[in-house]
């Protein structure tokens, strides 16, 4: 999975809008919903449980992620047009060792490493990393390898505690971040408790966000609530572009 800010600077280089195509940015967007897509595995026994609505289900549950990943690409699409502004990406690779843990990283953390989820050879050796699950969707590699948007260490759980997520905000002295991408409820959730006790601002995107569902309830109903206690404003894509221009 992939989380992303976008930090106010003043010293980022603009893009020039409209250099990227609506279905590179859609299907880029959909590729960042990777950690739900795990669920079609279960899919058998969902059917057993679920009966007839199971594929009424599946087809609600598609427009919906359409729906995110479009919201999701107009920012990825403004966000350098706006110009002034950082970009951190905080992917979520596996390496070969981390199947050494002995503990289980949680219920989904386990699963998704269990099915080789954004699994790598190695962190240096590239060998097989090209045109693999981890490997950055083909049309947005010259904006992730630009020399300006910073991707950081892995997260391996959730929250950015295992990378340098944190280090690259201080070091850069931001004070504020703008924050969307899946999965709503797990880890864009726990990087933004984490960056809201290191001291930052933290606006999130609500329509340009991602969450699976599950027996308990509608994770995204559940990052909803607690955004909305925690975080310092919660945007729709629109006003957050709005705002980004105004700001820039």
């Amino acid at each position: 999975m992939a989380t992303s800010e976008a930090i106010t600077s003043t010293r980022q280089p603009a893009l020039a809008a409209g250099t990227l195509g609506l279905w590179g940015q859609l299907f880029q967007a959909v590729t960042h919903m990777a950690p739900a897509a795990g669920i079609v595995f279960s899919t058998q026994y969902m059917a057993s449980q679920g009966g007839a609505s199971h594929a009424l289900a599946y087809v609600v549950a598609t427009i919906a992620c359409t729906l995110s990943a479009l919201c999701l690409k107009e920012l990825v699409k403004k966000v350098r047009s706006a110009g002034g502004y950082f970009v951190i990406h905080s992917p979520h690779w596996y390496y070969p060792t981390d199947g050494q843990w002995v503990v289980a990283p949680g219920a989904i953390g386990d699963y998704l490493r269990s099915i080789g989820f954004c699994g790598r050879k190695d962190p240096v050796d590239l060998e097989g990393f090209h045109g693999s699950r981890a490997d950055y969707y083909e049309p947005f590699k010259k904006y992730l390898m630009d020399g300006h948007t910073c991707t950081t260490a892995p997260h391996k759980h959730f929250g950015c505690e295992a990378n340098d997520v944190i280090k690259q905000l201080h070091m850069r002295k931001v004070g504020k971040v703008i924050m969307a991408g899946p999965v709503a409820n797990i880890c864009l959730e726990s990087h933004m408790r984490d960056i809201i006790e290191a001291g930052i601002e933290v606006a999130m995107v609500r329509d340009a966000v991602a969450a699976a569902v599950n027996e308990e309830g509608n994770g995204y109903e559940a990052a909803m609530i607690n955004w909305r206690f925690m975080a310092n404003a919660v945007w729709t894509t629109e006003e957050t572009i709005k705002r980004m221009k105004m700001a820039a």
